[in-house]
């Protein structure tokens, strides 16, 4: 399991505690399994897709796919997607809405509707396998 991100907030705003419930857990491996996928998918080093820089418009793309599946796909909001990103909830929500804009092109509607399928398949397997208590 990789180490767990510190999530760095901007003054005076507090960071969610660390994942104590079940949920939490679940939000932050369903997450990482997105990065994941985008790092694969694009090729990309971990540490710039969740970097403090910009970077290129390759990685900017990326990392507004990462925003959509994790908002769209899993339904984690701007504001936890934010803290895990080191980013403000309005760049999230920015990325989403370029994203969204970009579906019109075929190609990039069908990537995002097999990623949003296979992730989602991919997370509900690997997470009943994982909490399967063996009965």
């Amino acid at each position: 399991m990789p180490a767990r991100r510190k999530i760095v907030c901007k003054p005076g705003q507090e960071a969610d505690p660390a994942p104590t419930s079940l949920e939490a857990i679940q939000r932050e491996a369903q997450f990482s399994l997105i990065v994941s996928y985008v790092r694969a998918a694009n090729n990309i080093a971990p540490e710039y897709v969740l970097g403090p820089s910009r970077g290129s418009q390759h990685l900017s793309q990326a990392r507004h796919v990462v925003y959509y599946l994790s908002h769209v796909g899993f339904g984690l909001s701007y504001t936890h997607i934010g803290q895990m990103t080191t980013r403000d909830r309005t760049s999230v929500a920015h990325g989403v809405t370029r994203l969204e804009d970009g579906r019109d092109a075929p190609d990039l509607d069908r990537a995002m509707h097999f990623a949003e399928l296979a992730l989602a398949e991919l997370f509900a397997t690997s997470w009943k396998a994982s909490n399967d208590s063996g009965e």
